[in-house]
């Protein structure tokens, strides 16, 4: 019995056997590629529905605020200063403020919109990092940390094969 590396070479795989689980492997690489490349293009098209409803949702509040808005608030103004007595200066004061108010929730609505489209790629990302566990792992990872990724997911036989 001869030692190649500090190993038995009875315990050695003959170059076919490995030929045919670095062509597996390389197969599972591809497809896990694939299948992510698909994901980002679906992540994609989903994101970009959501970020150009959010805008257009935006770009009619702007254009009714800029139609609507100032006539309303000249009209409020003149109707406190009529109904409550006061004057048309704290009337105008009252009327700016309510507008005030009335913008930034408005700007809010449209700024949580924004944020929600942002996480579009939180998909892509997750299973990102999942794929190259699973491609650490089967191109000769460390079993401990094999476990480790295994004792937090629910595929138990996710070390076996992934795609």
């Amino acid at each position: 019995m001869s030692k190649t590396n500090g190993r038995n070479d009875e315990h050695q795989l003959p170059p076919s056997a490995v030929a045919g689980r670095f062509r597996i492997a390389a197969s599972d690489v591809v497809t896990l590629v694939e299948l992510q490349l698909k994901l980002l293009k679906a992540d994609v098209r989903d994101g970009s529905r959501q970020i150009i409803g959010s805008a257009i949702l935006l770009a009619v509040a702007g254009v009714f605020a800029l139609a609507c808005f100032p006539v309303a608030l000249v009209a409020l103004a003149l109707g406190m200063a009529g109904w409550f007595g006061i004057s048309h200066a704290l009337a105008f004061l009252f009327s700016f403020l309510i507008g005030l108010v009335v913008t930034c929730l408005t700007c809010l609505a449209a700024y949580l919109s924004l944020r929600k489209g942002i996480g579009i790629f939180d998909r892509s990302r997750t299973e990102l990092v999942e794929n190259v566990h699973w491609i650490k792992m089967a191109l000769g990872g460390d079993s401990s940390e094999e476990e480790t990724v295994n004792a937090g997911s629910h595929e138990q036989d996710r070390h076996v094969r992934k795609p």
